[in-house]
């Protein structure tokens, strides 16, 4: 059986720098993961406490890890920040 995969609350693309993304999986009890440097999220990367402020260009992928299970499918989200226009 596997973990069910993370899932955001905010979809790709562009979001104002310091907009805060929100992790979660259907799976009770799983942990989640993530890596914001590209490199693929492992059970020794970053854990998942709670909302992960964007300020700057990313690719934030996790897992979701539950003993006895298997690791779910990678969440790849890829986010840029706006440039506030000049007035």
């Amino acid at each position: 059986m596997e973990v069910f995969a993370p899932k955001a609350d905010l979809a790709n693309g562009e979001l104002v720098s310091g907009t805060s993304v929100t992790l979660s999986t259907y799976t009770e009890g799983a942990r989640i993961y993530y890596s914001m440097d590209g490199s693929a999220p492992s059970p020794s990367s970053q854990k998942y406490k709670g909302p992960i402020s964007i300020t700057k260009p990313v690719t934030l992928r996790a897992i979701a890890v539950k003993g006895g299970m298997n690791e779910s499918e990678e969440l790849v989200q890829n986010y840029s920040v706006l440039v506030p226009s000049a007035p």
